[in-house]
């Protein structure tokens, strides 16, 4: 993924039109842009980032963030005492402990490695459905 001041670009492409579409992704705000390039699309999206920025400045509101950092987690009553437990064997709080342990064990079964990302060196997600880019450019 391209990554810009904590957002994350979700890319398409249209082959027939050469395009590339991208939208922000994580947010209730619509952030759209596009280029012919990724070298272009890639500069409008910073762009348009820092257009969002701006726009709630003017409008004297925080921009959105995509992720707080504060996921819920609920669980049966015996399960947190074994949490509670294990953290406590590694001095760490219940929310290290988690975090510790999701970074090792939860989190490399969506590490995506394919053709396309070597050759771009960041994580895309292409599509090449006409239809999405002429609903989406017509709404600009």
């Amino acid at each position: 993924m391209y990554n810009y001041r904590g957002y994350d670009l979700e890319v398409r492409a249209d082959i027939d039109e050469d395009l590339l579409v991208g939208k922000v992704y994580g947010i209730k705000s619509h952030i759209f842009c596009y280029g012919e390039t990724l070298k272009q699309l890639k500069s409008n999206f910073c762009d348009e980032v820092d257009n969002y920025y701006r726009r709630c400045k003017e409008k004297g509101r925080e921009p959105e963030k995509p992720f707080s950092g504060k996921l819920p987690f609920r669980t049966d009553p015996d399960t947190h005492r074994k949490i509670f437990l294990a953290a406590s064997q590694k001095k760490q709080s219940i929310n290290a402990w988690l975090e510790d342990l999701v970074k090792k064990y939860g989190l490399k079964q969506y590490e995506v490695e394919d053709e396309w990302d070597k050759v771009l060196e960041k994580h895309y997600y292409v599509d090449s459905d006409p239809r999405f880019l002429k609903k989406l450019l017509n709404k600009r």
